[in-house]
C-alpha cells in the first residue's frame, strides 16, 4: 500500500485495511508493511485460511513519533531474534487496548491486556502479540526520546499499565484524543504535540517503572543497532564516517560495508540520518529563528550549499520550503510521502 496525504492537513498519513485488499493477498501485504516490526501471520487457531484474518490500520508520522489506530482480527504478530537483527528498529511503542483483548509473550511471561489497559514493547527484545480480536491506539517513539527523560526506559518492556489505575487512565485519555486529533493537524502542530505526549508517557509511565521489583533484562544488542546508535549520538560531528565507526565500535570495514548494504552503504546511511535530524529541527516549533546554515552545522554539515543540496535530493524540497509547509497558511506542496517501512527506519527524536 501507498502513503497518501491527509485532505486535510500536512500530516503524511498510511493506510491498509483487508477490506481493500483480495483475500489472498491481505496478510502478505500487512506484513511487507510491518517488516520493519514483526512478522505477520494468521492465527493458529484459524489454520491457514486466511480469510478468517482482518484487520485496518490508519498511521499517522508527526515527525518524532508515529501515531497508529488498528482493528486486527486472527493475527499473530512476532518479533523474534531474526526480525530484530534485520531490521534495524529501535524503538519502544505505547499501546492501548480500545477494545476487544490481547495477549502478550515475553521472556518473562504471558500478559494478558483488557480495554483500557496500556503495554510497553520494547523492539530491541522478543515479543509474540496473538490478539484473537482487538482495536488498539499505538504511539512509537524513539528509544533515544524516551530514555532522555525516563533513565530506567530500558526496564519497560511487557510492562503492563492496568486500566483502572490513575496515572493509566490520563495517559489513555491523551492517546484517545491523541488518535482523534492527529488527522487534523498541521506539521508545526504535531512537533509540538509530539514533544509533549513524549513527556506525559514518560511521567506517566515513571511511576510504574519505580514500582518494578523485576530484574532488568538484557537487550539484543545486535551489531546493526548499535551502530545506528552510534551514528545518532554522532550526528554533529563533521568527521562521522567509516573511520570514526571503526574506532568507535571496534567493528572492522566489511562487517560495516555488511551491515548498511541494504541502506545503499555507510555513507548514504549517515546523510541521510543528517537530512532527517534537520527536517525535524527545520519544521519544529521553535526553530524558525535558527538559521538553515546553523541547523545544517548541528548535523555535521559545514557547506550550507552542499547541504541544501542534499535535502532538496531527500526530501524533493529545499529547506526553506519545507520551513514554509510546516506553517498553518503554507502553499508550498508537500514532498510525497514515505511509506510506513522508511517512517520506521527514519524516526528520530527531536534534537
Amino acid at each position: 500500500m501507498k502513503a497518501h496525504q491527509s485532505p486535510s492537513a500536512a500530516l503524511p498519513a498510511f493506510r491498509i485495511g483487508s477490506d481493500a485488499l483480495p483475500s489472498g493477498d491481505a496478510v502478505p501485504a500487512l506484513h511487507a508493511a510491518l517488516a520493519s516490526v514483526f512478522d505477520v501471520t494468521p492465527h493458529q487457531d484459524h489454520g491457514q485460511d486466511q480469510g478468517d484474518a482482518g484487520f485496518r490500520m490508519v498511521t499517522y508520522n508527526l515527525g518524532s513519533c508515529v501515531v497508529a489506530q488498528c482493528r486486527m482480527t486472527g493475527l499473530d504478530f512476532t518479533r523474534s531474534r531474526a526480525t530484530i537483527a534485520r531490521s534495524g528498529v529501535d524503538h519502544f511503542i505505547i499501546q492501548m487496548v480500545v477494545a476487544g483483548a490481547d495477549r502478550w509473550q515475553t521472556d518473562d511471561g504471558t500478559y494478558l491486556f483488557q480495554p483500557g489497559d496500556i503495554g510497553i514493547m520494547d523492539l530491541s527484545q522478543m515479543i509474540i502479540a496473538d490478539p484473537r480480536h482487538v482495536e488498539n491506539i499505538s504511539l512509537v517513539v524513539p528509544r533515544a526520546a524516551l530514555s532522555a527523560l525516563l533513565p530506567d526506559a530500558d526496564r519497560l518492556h511487557g510492562l503492563v499499565l492496568p486500566g483502572a489505575a490513575p496515572m493509566t487512565a490520563v495517559l489513555g485519555a491523551h492517546l484517545i484524543a491523541l488518535a482523534k486529533q492527529v488527522p487534523h493537524m498541521s506539521m508545526e502542530e504535531a512537533a509540538s504535540v509530539s514533544a509533549a505526549s513524549l513527556v506525559l508517557v514518560a511521567t506517566c509511565l515513571g511511576g510504574f517503572v519505580e514500582g518494578q521489583a523485576r530484574v532488568p533484562r538484557a537487550e539484543i544488542k545486535t551489531p546493526l543497532l548499535q551502530a545506528r546508535r552510534f551514528i545518532d549520538t554522532h550526528l554533529a560531528s563533521p568527521d562521522l564516517g567509516l573511520a570514526l565507526l571503526e574506532q568507535g565500535l571496534g567493528m572492522s570495514r566489511s562487517t560495516l560495508f555488511r551491515l548498511f548494504e541494504p541502506f545503499g552503504g555507510v555513507a548514504k546511511y549517515i546523510l541521510h540520518r543528517r537530512m532527517t535530524r534537520a527536517f525535524h529541527q527545520i519544521v519544529a516549533n521553535g526553530h524558525d529563528a535558527r538559521r538553515i546554515g546553523e541547523i545544517a552545522r548541528s548535523v555535521g554539515m559545514a557547506n550550507e550549499a552542499s547541504f541544501s543540496r542534499a535535502f532538496r535530493r531527500i526530501f524533493g524540497v529545499s529547506p526553506r520550503e519545507a520551513r514554509l509547509m510546516a506553517r498553518p497558511a503554507a502553499t508550498v506542496p508537500a514532498a510525497p510521502a514515505p511509506d510506513l517501512h522508511h517512517w520506521l527506519q527514519d524516526l528520530m527524536p527531536d534534537a
